[in-house]
């Protein structure tokens, strides 16, 4: 069976999408506060790069040629404007980026998820030190490829709430 967004249950293929959870080095105690204990001891050399403040964005570019765009939890627009949300600026942000590209990333045999850092303007409690004019920009900083993703998305969910299927307000098929 070909891949069709129409046909695909939009809340696995976000939670197939997501990026992982990542421990801290040091652990968090209440209200996010870092604690003594170390949670992942290094060995050898460690190199520490500045994480960009601003919010993670995931371009999800699917093998019908389907271009998402995703905050970290949520699907917020698909390029043929079937699926919209302008939450805090990310599709703007990136829209003509995904409009540019979404041929050269699409694969007819996997799903490639580009996460993304979105930063500028009044996105993040820095956004004030990035650019002085207002600009938005942002970063890539790690890249996904899914190449057995058929089976994932096939699978009946037990969740109710995450069998929401995407939906063409021209047409009245579910």
């Amino acid at each position: 069976m070909a891949f069709d967004i129409r046909r695909v249950d939009l809340g696995k293929l976000n939670s197939l999408t997501k990026y992982p959870s990542i421990l801290t080095y040091h652990a968090l105690g209440d209200k996010g506060v870092l604690q003594e204990t170390v949670q992942i001891p290094f060995a050898g050399r460690v190199i520490g790069t500045e994480k960009v403040d601003g919010t993670n964005t995931r371009l999800i570019f699917c093998p019908d040629g389907a271009a998402l765009v995703g905050s970290r939890e949520d699907l917020l627009w698909e390029r043929r404007d079937l699926i919209g949300n302008p939450a805090m600026g990310i599709v703007e942000a990136v829209k003509d980026t995904v409009q540019r590209l979404f041929e050269r990333l699409s694969s007819h045999n996997q799903i490639a998820v580009y996460f993304l850092e979105v930063y500028g303007k009044n996105i993040g409690a820095a956004a004030r030190n990035y650019t002085r004019e207002g600009r938005v920009g942002f970063r890539l900083f790690d890249v996904v490829f899914i190449d057995n993703f058929e089976e994932t998305l096939r699978r009946r969910s037990s969740c109710k709430k995450c069998r929401q299927r995407y939906s063409d307000k021209n047409s009245n098929k579910p």
